[in-house]
C-alpha cells in the first residue's frame, strides 16, 4: 500500500516522510478484522524517531481503519530501544507506545539463523553482516555470496529473492563483481 500511503502523507508537516512498509492484514486469531500494519525499519539512532512514528500513526489513523505501528531497530547501538513517544502541556498529555524488534538481539543465535528456512532470518544475518563488514568490501562480498548461496540451497528462486535482496546486494561498489561471481558460482 505504499502508493496510497505516500498520497496520504503528502503535504504533512511532520518532517521527513518515508514509511518503510504498510500492509493491510487479517488477524490470525480468526477474527475477520482488517487492520493497517505499519512497520518502520530504523538503521541508526535518531532522537526524533518516536515522534515521527507517532505522526505517521496519527496520519494513518485518519483513514478510519485500525492501525498498528511497529519498529524494527536495525542499528548497532545496544542501548537505543525507543518504544514510546510522550508529550504533555498544561494538563494535556499524549502517550504513544509501539512494539519494537531489535535485530541485534536476534544475532546471538547466528548459527540457528543460518540454518533457518525463513527469509527473515536471512535479512537479520544480512543486516548483521553489513554492519560487521562496513569497512571491508572483500569480506562483505564473501558474506553476500555465503548468504545468497545458502538461500539457493534452501530452495529459494532468484525471483523470490530479487526484491528482498536488491538493496543489500547493491550496497557497496562491488555490485558488478557480485553479479558476475554470483551468476557463475551459484
Amino acid at each position: 500500500m505504499e502508493t496510497e500511503l505516500h498520497e496520504l502523507l503528502a503535504g504533512a508537516a511532520v518532517g521527513r516522510l518515508h514509511v518503510d512498509k504498510l500492509a493491510r492484514v487479517r488477524l490470525l486469531s480468526g477474527e475477520s478484522r482488517l487492520i493497517l500494519l505499519h512497520v518502520e525499519v530504523q538503521h541508526w539512532p535518531e532522537s526524533d524517531f518516536p515522534e515521527r512514528l507517532y505522526n505517521y500513526h496519527i496520519r494513518l489513523s485518519q483513514r478510519g481503519e485500525p492501525v498498528v505501528t511497529a519498529a524494527i531497530l536495525a542499528d548497532t547501538s545496544a542501548d537505543w530501544r525507543p518504544s514510546r513517544y510522550e508529550r504533555a502541556l498544561l494538563g494535556c498529555r499524549v502517550v504513544f507506545d509501539f512494539p519494537i524488534g531489535k535485530l541485534q538481539d536476534l544475532i546471538e543465535n547466528r548459527e540457528e539463523l543460518e540454518r533457518s528456512e525463513s527469509p527473515s532470518a536471512f535479512l537479520v544475518l544480512a543486516n548483521w553482516a553489513a554492519q560487521q563488514t562496513a569497512h571491508d568490501e572483500r569480506e562483505r562480498f564473501q558474506w553476500k555470496l555465503r548468504l545468497m548461496r545458502g538461500l539457493y540451497r534452501k530452495g529459494f528462486s532468484r525471483e523470490e529473492l530479487s526484491s528482498s535482496t536488491a538493496s543489500w546486494t547493491g550496497c557497496c561498489s562491488c555490485r558488478e563483481r557480485w553479479n558476475t561471481n554470483f551468476e557463475t558460482k551459484s
